[in-house]
């Protein structure tokens, strides 16, 4: 598939989304380095945190050690009733950052790649007999940081190119809050030149290693392997290794397509097999498992008020499917046909016993019933498997 001729793309990338949430939403935490914590994991950092050693997926009782340092903080992601992770205030701005991209006239489409990044498809005006330039799009690439700023308060990086791959490492050059711009053959050179070949797509884990040992650390050392020896010295499958020739040049073809909504809507939990504190900010809250106040439990079988517990679970994830299909609903003017509930135990020795069961999904009209009155201790069918 080849682009449009006279199209530039563009790629843009909220910095650090959910720490921007985050410090929109409680203003304490605004200008200060900040790293973002979901449970046992840190999911989220700042460019002034990460310069101080902060990273993804570190312990985060070492992140706040670093960031309390230099006067930054580590803020948990939001959570609902019953300490349940919820990236609604997150759609919710994703949803309106992508509504305002497709505000501007020159942007014919807009693909959204994740939660706070998009690729757009920018073309010259209807009238116009001329490409759309590479100034024209930086203009544009401005206006539409300058807007994301004002009116969202978000910090917004662009890579400006023709082809997906370009936009995409432009982007990632230009971090933080910065925009990139190539277009001649020298500047896609020095761009591939300066960029890690594991930042190309597909590129990471036993690719990104297998390049490393062959002595391969950017984009550009990849040219010196044609696609044969890709193939043979270094052992990749035949896809990858034409793959990976074309993009060590600059070569991408894809293109920059709606996607659509998604296709399955989903809510999911795991459960502790030990006790966990929660995150300070969470108080003496109950977990939506039940248990002690305060305390992420198990929920082992079994046990007097196992029912009892997993019946609040299965509701408070419910409300959150609900609430889900209900914003699909207006966004995308449909909904589901199918429900499907998957349930997995643990036990001691690891070994893993669930199944899965699937039903019609509750008409339109469920929303609009009122809360029924239920049993001390209606039935609720555990799902097993062999």
């Amino acid at each position: 598939m080849v682009l449009p001729t006279g199209s530039v793309v563009l790629h843009a990338d909220i910095d650090a989304f959910f720490a921007q949430v985050e410090a929109n939403r409680n203003p304490h935490l605004k200008g200060k380095p900040l790293a973002i914590q979901q449970h046992q994991d840190i999911i989220a950092v700042t460019h002034d945190a990460r310069a101080a050693g902060v990273k993804k997926h570190m312990a985060p009782k070492e992140a706040r050690a670093i960031v309390q340092r230099i006067g930054g903080n580590v803020a948990h992601v939001h959570l609902e009733p019953g300490a349940r992770v919820s990236y609604g205030p997150y759609r919710d701005v994703s949803r309106t950052f992508m509504a305002l991209l497709r505000r501007f006239p020159s942007v014919a489409v807009v693909e959204k790649a994740s939660i706070d990044e998009a690729y757009l498809l920018c073309m010259p005006d209807p009238g116009s007999c001329a490409p759309l330039s590479m100034e024209q799009a930086v203009r544009l690439a401005n206006s539409i940081k300058q807007t994301a700023d004002k009116e969202l308060q978000l910090t917004v990086s662009i890579g400006c190119a023709r082809n997906k791959l370009l936009a995409k490492l432009s982007s990632q050059a230009a971090k933080p809050n910065g925009l990139h711009a190539i277009d001649t053959p020298q500047e896609v050179q020095r761009l591939l030149a300066a960029t890690q070949a594991k930042r190309l797509p597909r590129c990471g884990g036993k690719v990104a290693d297998t390049l490393s040992a062959a002595g391969v650390h950017s984009i550009a050392d990849v040219q010196a392997w044609s696609e044969a020896q890709l193939r043979e010295d270094l052992g990749f499958q035949p896809d990858i290794a034409a793959q990976l020739w074309a993009w060590c040049r600059g070569q991408c073809e894809e293109e920059v397509a709606e996607r659509g909504p998604p296709k399955t809507l989903s809510v999911q939990i795991s459960l502790t097999p030990v006790p966990l504190a929660m995150h300070p900010s969470q108080g003496a809250q109950v977990s939506a498992a039940g248990g002690k106040a305060g305390m992420f439990e198990p929920l082992p079988l079994g046990q007097p008020d196992f029912r009892m517990r997993l019946r609040s679970l299965l509701q408070a994830m419910g409300n959150d499917l609900l609430n889900r299909v209900n914003i699909d609903s207006e966004d995308a003017h449909r909904w589901p046909r199918t429900m499907t509930l998957s349930m997995r135990a643990y036990s001691a020795s690891k070994q893993s016993k669930g199944g899965t069961r699937s039903s019609a999904f509750p008409s339109p009209s469920l929303q609009s019933q009122p809360a029924r009155q239920q049993d001390a201790d209606p039935p609720i069918p555990f799902i097993t498997g062999d």
